[in-house]
Parts: structure tokens; sequence; C-alpha cells
């Protein structure tokens, strides 16, 4: 049988270990500060929280005044109410490291351009469609098949797909990330030729069968 001090001590145990397994930055902490430096009110909350902070001056203005008022709030939550969304926090040991997120690339606009051909006669095409099917974006020709197209460095290649009435769906692949000019060829399309067929004479309705149907 178990006694009941030693059955505290298992609950405590379990239970226990969660909460100070708890990371830093869920502890909840109440804290309320005005006009005051950000690097006293970073201080304060490293010290409710029993924790310090790293982070470089460069990228955080510690003599700028702050106002913060927060109750039973998480640390995570305050710092990002505090620093905005451009900054990740890292725990590491005793510390909590502020960072500065990496910024994202820039996305390249570059531009495909030329024109349209009739495969067999060479005369330009106007008014066919190009559609690059990754990024979901199209154009047509004007009067003279001249055609221009703005599209996103992003993907390994761009794939155009030139289409016109009476014409064959063509597809080209295009190398992304500079200006380019293209001459596009299309083939008119083929049709398969229908046999010839006798449709007979014959009065219908002159057989008994007809007779006996349309009496």
């Amino acid at each position: 049988m178990i006694r009941l001090p030693t059955l505290v001590m298992l609950l405590v145990l379990l239970f226990g270990h969660g909460v100070f397994a708890q990371g830093k930055l869920e502890r909840h902490i109440t804290i309320k500060m005005n006009q005051k430096p950000l690097k006293q009110v970073l201080t304060e909350i490293g010290r409710k929280g029993d924790f310090y902070f790293s982070y470089n001056t460069n990228i955080i203005k510690g003599d700028s005044l702050v106002n913060l008022g927060e109750e039973d709030r998480t640390i995570r939550q305050i710092l990002e109410k505090l620093l905005g969304s451009n900054y990740e926090f890292v725990e590491s040991g005793r510390y909590i490291i502020i960072l500065q997120k990496a910024a994202a690339a820039p996305v390249k606009i570059y531009t495909i351009s030329g024109y349209v051909l009739d495969g067999a006669t060479k005369e330009k095409i106007s008014n066919a469609s190009i559609y690059e099917s990754n990024q979901l974006v199209s154009t047509l020709t004007d009067t003279s098949g001249f055609f221009r197209l703005k599209l996103k460095d992003r993907n390994a290649h761009a794939t155009l797909v030139v289409s016109k009435q009476l014409y064959s769906d063509t597809l080209f692949l295009v190398e992304p990330g500079y200006d380019q000019q293209f001459t596009l060829t299309i083939q008119q399309a083929r049709f398969a030729e229908l046999s010839p067929f006798v449709v007979s004479h014959h009065p219908v309705e002159k057989t008994w069968l007809g007779k006996w149907i349309l009496s």
C-alpha cells in the first residue's frame, strides 16, 4: 500500500515535470511599463521570466522608448507585440536569443517576347494564345503576330503553350531569369478524312414494312 506522502511525491514528479520543463517563451508574466527604454523593458521581462536576453544591438534599438501593458501573457506573445513580426526567438540555456528574420529573396521579373508563325507558310499569326502553365499567366499575339509575357523567376523553367484555332497546341520550354525573344512556329491541325457513302433513294414507305408502320 502506497502511503499518502509517497503518492503526493509521485504526482509531483509526474505532473510537475511538465511545468518545470516548460519553455521560457511559453511562461506567463504580467508587466506594465510606460515610456521606458526598450533595453530596460527587455531586462524586466527577463527578470520576471528568470532568464537573460542576448541580441545584436545593431538590430535592436535599446534606447527607443516604448509602452507595454500585458497581463498573464506568454513571453512569446509579449515579444511579438513589442518587437513585431520581423524577429524570431531561440532558447539556449539561461538565454533567449533575439534574431532578425532573414529577408525573403526578391522575386525577379523577366520578359518573354517574340512572334508566332505558321509552320508551313511562315505567315505571322494574330490572336494566338500564349499561356504559361506554372504561373497561370497568358497573353494574345497582336495583328502582326507579336506577343510579350512577363514571368517570375521562381521555377526551374517556364512552360509556354501556344494555342490557336485550327492549329495543334504546341509546348515550349524556356529557361528563366533573363529577358528573351523567340520565334515560335505552330502547325495546322490535321483532320481525318471521312470515307464517302451512298444514301439509297429507295422509298421506304413503299416497302411492306414501311406500309405496315405508316398504317
